[in-house]
């Protein structure tokens, strides 16, 4: 695609000023703007690769919302795609997650995760409010969200994530992960060789979504075959033309204050993803065509 300014776009040397693509090389007859296409304008283009632009690997995914009979909270188990053997890389799934005991505590944790985007310390935060009544806390943050009686006290809370779409301007910070959840793609889709991702968990995180005004919990899975990874690692194999995809329990932390004041957490059972409806992204890396 070439991006075009003021709807204006020239030819200058065989190049797009925009881009400094080179429409041709100096071989005749080539032009690599129309390589990534099926259909080319010349037959010497070589071999044509899905998802494969401008001499890199792209990826290719779609999306789609489980949604049926919506007024019902259902408990999504597993995911079947009707596809060829082109495995998928990465799962995304997000729930609003209304039904869950801990829900009630989530405009805190998003107030705690406002105010840690502007200091990057998210325990910090944490404990500004954990033994704390809400009283107290809105005599010191007038923003404070109250949810219940001010003499509560805040015992422990959900340890969440905000996992930011935009993030222009913030600055690097090495120490601190700001994007919540955990980072299965790094670059590439398969990290199985590392240690963090060995049982390949569900680390929820927050996304915020400014079209429905809401915030959802999304969950990240490799898509890890069976076969190939075995029955603990694994979560789909391909059975009867389709791929038969275990949808990973979500892993829940709660953070209390500790007796020397630090930042403890506690990992909750884990819980099946419930909610009335789910969005479910489904990423391959794209070098394998994919049939679905």
């Amino acid at each position: 695609m070439v991006h075009i300014k003021d709807g204006i776009s020239n030819n200058i040397n065989d190049k797009w000023p925009e881009t400094g693509f080179n429409l041709r090389n100096s071989t005749p007859n080539r032009m690599l703007l129309w390589k990534h296409g099926q259909a080319g304008l010349y037959d010497n283009q070589g071999k044509i690769k899905p998802t494969y632009w401008y001499g890199k690997q792209h990826e290719f995914n779609f999306e789609f919302v489980v949604n049926e009979n919506p007024v019902k909270q259902k408990i999504f188990n597993n995911l079947k795609i009707l596809a060829n053997k082109a495995a998928p890389a990465k799962f995304e799934y997000e729930v609003v997650g209304e039904g869950y005991e801990w829900f009630e505590f989530k405009p805190i944790v998003e107030w705690v995760n406002k105010k840690a985007k502007e200091s990057f310390d998210l325990d910090y935060w944490y404990l500004q409010v954990l033994d704390k009544n809400s009283a107290t806390i809105s005599a010191l943050y007038p923003d404070f969200p109250s949810l219940f009686d001010e003499s509560r006290v805040v015992k422990k809370l959900p340890y969440l994530k905000m996992k930011h779409t935009d993030k222009k301007g913030a600055p690097e910070r090495p120490h601190y992960k700001w994007d919540g959840g955990t980072d299965y793609w790094g670059g590439s889709p398969y990290n199985k060789d590392n240690q963090q991702y060995k049982y390949n968990c569900s680390e929820p995180c927050f996304v915020e979504d400014d079209q429905l005004n809401e915030t959802r919990i999304r969950t990240e899975q490799l898509g890890n075959d069976m076969k190939k990874c075995g029955r603990i690692r694994g979560n789909m194999q391909y059975l009867e033309d389709l791929w038969d995809v275990e949808i990973r329990p979500i892993q829940i932390e709660w953070c209390y204050k500790q007796d020397n004041g630090s930042l403890g957490k506690k990992k909750l059972p884990e819980t099946r993803h419930r909610d009335k409806y789910i969005k479910v992204k489904v990423r391959y890396s794209g070098e394998d065509l994919a049939l679905i």
